[in-house]
């Protein structure tokens, strides 16, 4: 889809416009910052992303310690 086709003072357009990454940079921080809705989006993908740094860090820190016991 092309941002041409949305517009984005509709709150589902402004919906459809964050899932299809339409939006600038500067778009998604306003959006963000006034749609409850898409705030919430953001606020949970950031805290799958964290979750998953740190989970990598919990297995690396695993293996570290096995190579330190191996050793």
């Amino acid at each position: 889809m092309k941002k041409e086709h949305y517009n984005i003072d509709n709150p589902l357009n402004r919906v459809f416009m964050y899932l299809y990454r339409l939006l600038s940079d500067n778009e998604l921080k306003i959006v963000v910052a006034e749609d409850s809705l898409i705030r919430r989006i953001e606020e949970s993908k950031n805290m799958i992303s964290k979750s998953q740094e740190a989970e990598i860090l919990k297995i690396e820190i695993e293996k570290r310690q096995w190579t330190n016991k191996s050793v």
